[in-house]
């Protein structure tokens, strides 16, 4: 009688047993192992987050050497990106040529492909406020700024965009140089394409994408 409530007890509690370690799942769950790569010595193969202390340059315009710009409200570089990047910031060669008041926005633009000029009347990839009194004054416009956005662009997606920087009230001048590339600029505040943009092949503004492959 005793073996047989015995039996009675231990089958339920081996069921029970054999149920709960057949049915883990998450290794992350064992021994308080918090990621799977790392179970048994093996290196973790998922890439750190992207952020602005994991980014480089993603790509860049093909520029060699400077002189300084006119004064436009606009002035883009055009760009072509891969699909699986997540872009940062760029960087833009750019110094303050105007009274150290107002501010720039900096960002990467959509691409109108009709015309081949940036979508500057668009709703923008990502966007920065910079303040001039954060932008070098004008000396050396061949050097660039780096503007980290408040989000991560994840995936941008294989396509051409550009990178502009919009001036406000104060002015601002742009390392140029006439190498391979297109550049775009404008004199309207919101520009309307096919009608306000000014574009060169065979010139570049001194920018780049920042992020992660």
């Amino acid at each position: 009688m005793y073996w047989l409530i015995l039996i009675l007890i231990l089958i339920p509690l081996n069921l029970y047993a054999g149920f709960s370690v057949s049915g883990v799942t998450d290794p992350a769950s064992v021994a308080g192992v918090d990621e799977p790569a790392s179970v048994g010595g093996v290196t973790s193969n998922y890439p750190a987050a992207c952020s602005s202390s994991t980014d480089g340059v993603l790509v860049d315009a093909s520029f060699v050497e400077s002189y300084t710009s006119g004064n436009q409200l606009w002035t883009c570089s055009k760009l072509t990106t891969t699909a699986t990047w997540d872009a940062t910031g760029v960087m833009v060669g750019m110094c303050d040529a105007g009274s150290d008041s107002g501010n720039f926005t900096v960002g990467i633009y959509a691409h109108d492909a009709t015309y081949d000029e940036p979508d500057g009347d668009g709703t923008p990839i990502a966007t920065k406020s910079v303040a001039a009194s954060a932008v070098t004054n004008c000396g050396d416009s061949s050097g660039q700024l780096g503007v980290i956005f408040d989000a991560l662009v994840e995936d941008i997606g294989a396509t051409t965009v550009w990178v502009c920087v919009v001036e406000s009230s104060s002015s601002v001048s742009r390392g140029v140089d006439n190498t391979s590339g297109r550049m775009c600029h404008s004199a309207t505040a919101t520009p309307a394409n096919n009608s306000n943009w000014t574009c060169y092949d065979d010139n570049t503004y001194n920018d780049s994408i920042l992020g992660c492959e």
